[in-house]
């Protein structure tokens, strides 16, 4: 597996991201993430290892969005 954050097999899968990425992209603490995940941000269990839907993320940043 390589150290790219996010995974799409360019077949139109979705992409997941993980959540050191999304802590990245966005500038937050995984104590902010947290407490999003916990505020409707959904995450998925992908063989153990927690992933955030790119479109889950989208979805909750429009909808929290000022």
């Amino acid at each position: 597996m390589t150290n790219n954050p996010q995974f799409d097999s360019g077949s139109g899968e979705e992409v997941f991201y993980t959540l050191t990425a999304v802590c990245q992209m966005l500038s937050i603490s995984r104590t902010t993430l947290w407490r999003m995940s916990k505020n409707s941000l959904r995450t998925v269990r992908i063989g153990g290892l927690v992933r955030i839907r790119k479109s889950d993320l989208d979805r909750y940043l429009g909808d929290h969005s000022e």
